[in-house]
């Protein structure tokens, strides 16, 4: 009886380690394939040629989307687009920012973990539209374009493997070359900063 009892524990225990083994190296998170992403977040700009303006209404609200190509588990490319509107205390008619970039994105940890970190860098052009703007005595539009160099970091919470919630911060340093006062330009190239930080929802596609 000892015996059988002994054997069955074996058979048991042989039949169940493979599933036990399987269910703990489950996928839980997938980065490669087509990544699309919608976000929404807040944002604040700065500058130290606008020293008064960027103080007027230094944060605002927006979003955007993103289409990237995770090639490995570790390394992705993306396009994103945004937009926020600054107009948030005073009458404006038009206070937004438009960003439109390109990057690298690094993603951490592996396949078996639902939380995976991320570090990105990229470059991105950036317009500028506020009006109206108080200046000699007058009221102007003032539009600016330029670019700026961006970085960011974040951390992507898995609900399955193709489906994730996302928390991120970036940052963005350049300048304005082309600076125009009711559509005449200006000589000027002010300096800019922007820092974002958003909510998104990501959806990875495996297209083998």
């Amino acid at each position: 009886m000892n015996k059988v009892y002994l054997l069955s524990l074996c058979l048991l225990s042989i039949l169940t380690r493979p599933t036990l083994a399987q269910n703990t190296l489950s996928v839980r998170s997938d980065t490669e394939g087509l990544q699309l992403t919608a976000f929404g977040g807040l944002s604040n700009w700065s500058s130290d040629y606008f020293s008064n303006l960027d103080e007027a209404e230094p944060l605002g609200w927006g979003g955007g989307l993103q289409a990237g190509y995770g090639f490995t588990q570790r390394i992705s490319v993306y396009l994103r687009y945004e937009g926020y509107s600054f107009k948030q205390k005073l009458e404006w008619d038009t206070y937004r920012m438009r960003n439109f970039g390109l990057g690298v994105r690094w993603h951490f940890s592996g396949t078996t973990q639902p939380l995976r970190p991320y570090l990105e860098a990229g470059y991105s052009s950036m317009s500028l539209l506020i009006e109206p703007v108080y200046f000699n005595g007058q009221l102007y539009p003032y539009s600016l374009t330029g670019g700026a160099f961006t970085g960011g970091a974040g951390l992507q919470g898995f609900i399955t493997p193709r489906f994730s919630l996302s928390l991120g911060l970036t940052g963005a340093f350049g300048s304005f070359g082309t600076f125009q006062i009711n559509n005449q330009s200006t000589n000027e190239k002010p300096d800019v900063t922007q820092i974002k930080v958003g909510l998104g929802l990501n959806y990875f596609i495996s297209l083998d």
